[in-house]
């Protein structure tokens, strides 16, 4: 953790540093939001929002509630009001392209946060890094299952981030042929604690047999804190295990409690929101900016649980969104 605070203070000093250079430009910057309705991405995006604020720049900020055609045409009406620069943390880079390829054409700079886009106009990303959290996670399922065991999947293909950890669990099960992943389970968008929930409980119903799975990886915490829900339900909890990735609050929560939940890889949400803002603010001043900007993650079980639900519950406290 000490790293990561160290990482936070440096950020902070930018923003300041940079803050005196652009106090006197009247700059307008447009913050776009797919959504802010968990804790993950309201911290983004607040982190994001602070650091262009401190700096004195008017920030536009425009939530589209999920609705991804939506959060194009915010974009391209920030376009239309000719602002200096867009921060973006969309949910799929396929349904932004068009918007990014407005706002090139306006001249205008993209900066991503936590899902990558593309096109000669993004600046830069700034995201956790999901390969390393992938990796970690892996590792920490591989452990704990002792190098063999049956697992089930919750996933669902197509969002950048997520097809990264899945990659790389990928990676790591190559080296171990005793661990079989006996099924991917799916959820659906925007009920993914609801539709994981139902699909683990059709999952257990089916193999109703101790042994059947001894734990259940997840690209995310919303499907794991569904798969949770079911086992505990099913009372199948002291079978399995499950482990996801956000540090969600209610992650957090059952983390706590000592349910089935036993791991969640924590991101720096608002350390991504504010690294991708302090590149922006950077890139406006004329400075070089790193492509990509890489956030670190931390394994987070019954040990150290307490400390993230204290840092989150403080953030979400000072949340202006």
């Amino acid at each position: 953790m000490k790293r990561l605070i160290i990482l936070t203070v440096a950020l902070v000093a930018a923003v300041g540093s940079v803050a005196a250079l652009t106090s006197a430009e009247e700059w307008t910057v447009a913050v776009s939001a797919a959504a802010i309705h968990h804790e993950f991405s309201l911290m983004i995006n607040q982190g994001a929002v602070d650091t262009l604020n401190e700096a004195g720049v008017e920030v536009i900020f425009t939530e589209a509630g999920g609705d991804e055609l939506e959060q194009v045409a915010q974009i391209e009406n920030a376009v239309q009001r000719g602002v200096d620069a867009i921060l973006v943390h969309g949910i799929t880079a396929f349904a932004l392209q068009g918007a990014v390829e407005t706002a090139e054409r306006a001249g205008i700079p993209i900066f991503a946060m936590d899902v990558p886009l593309t096109g000669p106009n993004v600046i830069a990303t700034a995201m956790s890094d999901n390969y390393l959290a992938g990796l970690r996670m892996a590792r920490y399922l591989v452990g704990h299952l002792g190098g063999e065991g049956k697992i089930v999947l919750m996933y669902c293909p197509g969002i950048p981030v997520l097809d990264m950890r899945y990659n790389a669990l990928q990676l790591v099960l190559s080296d171990y042929p005793e661990i079989e992943v006996v099924a991917e389970l799916p959820w659906q968008a925007p009920a993914y604690v609801q539709s994981s929930l139902e699909q683990m409980e059709a999952f257990l119903r089916a193999n109703p047999q101790s042994g059947a799975v001894d734990a259940v990886w997840s690209c995310a915490d919303m499907p794991a804190i569904g798969a949770a829900k079911a086992i505990e339900t099913a009372g199948r909890g002291d079978e399995m295990f499950v482990i996801g990735m956000d540090a969600l609050p209610e992650a957090l929560e059952l983390i706590g409690q000592g349910t089935t939940f036993k791991m969640t890889a924590a991101q720096e949400p608002y350390e991504v929101g504010v690294a991708a803002a302090t590149a922006c603010l950077d890139h406006l001043v004329g400075k070089d900016v790193s492509r990509w900007i890489y956030m670190d993650v931390t394994l987070v079980t019954q040990d150290n649980v307490e400390e993230f639900q204290h840092r989150y519950d403080e953030i979400k406290e000072k949340s202006t969104l």
